[in-house]
């Protein structure tokens, strides 16, 4: 497993990792109230499997956006529906 490092996130690279994170089921994700969370709705064909809510104030460090994630998958996988693995992506700081 990987650890994280700590760093920052905007919104939308939150709300892009939250996209990559439940592969292979499909993952739609907005930003809502003035980009204060991130929605997101996971399904398998028609099937709606997940839907959350993560707040800015934990989608914009890595640590805390991991564990709403991993909570999120930890409930699908009790469903039954096996995800792909998944680690948080590595980030390189800007130059």
């Amino acid at each position: 497993m990987k650890m994280t490092t700590g760093q920052a996130f905007t919104i939308d690279r939150a709300a892009e990792i939250v996209r990559g994170a439940f592969t292979p089921l499909d993952c739609v994700v907005e930003t809502v109230n003035l980009a204060r969370q991130i929605e997101f709705l996971v399904t398998h064909g028609t099937q709606e499997v997940f839907k959350g809510t993560i707040p800015a104030a934990l989608a914009q460090k890595d640590y805390d956006l991991r564990a709403q994630i991993m909570r999120a998958r930890d409930a699908i996988d009790h469903q039954g529906i096996l995800l792909f693995p998944w680690e948080m992506p590595w980030e390189r700081p800007s130059s």
